[in-house]
């Protein structure tokens, strides 16, 4: 239920590049905005699109530069300790599971 498939992901390039054995191309995502939400979704597009027209065309000032640039960063890697530690935790989890059953997998 909470799985979907990728296309054009780095993992699945990486595959198509291996001439034999086996490959589990794996893509975890966090979540850093609650972007699946409607209001979350908002606000990651709004930061986008003022950190494009900086890029693209400038910023009114260096403090706006540094404000977005700032919330265009939190998007992809934020600052909270809390969430890294969680991101951590939850992939040591996954890779465990994921080695545990290679040798049922990786035949």
């Amino acid at each position: 239920d909470d799985f979907y498939t990728v296309t054009g992901d780095f993992a699945g390039w990486l595959g198509r590049l291996r001439s034999g054995g086996t490959h589990l191309p794996a893509v975890f995502e966090y979540g850093t905005m609650d972007s699946q939400k409607t209001l979350g979704s908002i606000k990651s597009l709004h930061i986008t699109v003022l950190e494009n027209q900086g890029a693209q065309f400038g910023y009114a000032s260096p403090a706006d530069e540094e404000r977005i640039k700032g919330d265009y960063r939190e998007m992809f890697y934020p600052s909270s300790p809390h969430w890294r530690t969680k991101v951590i935790t939850d992939s040591r989890a996954m890779f465990e599971a994921v080695l545990a059953n290679w040798p049922r997998v990786g035949r």
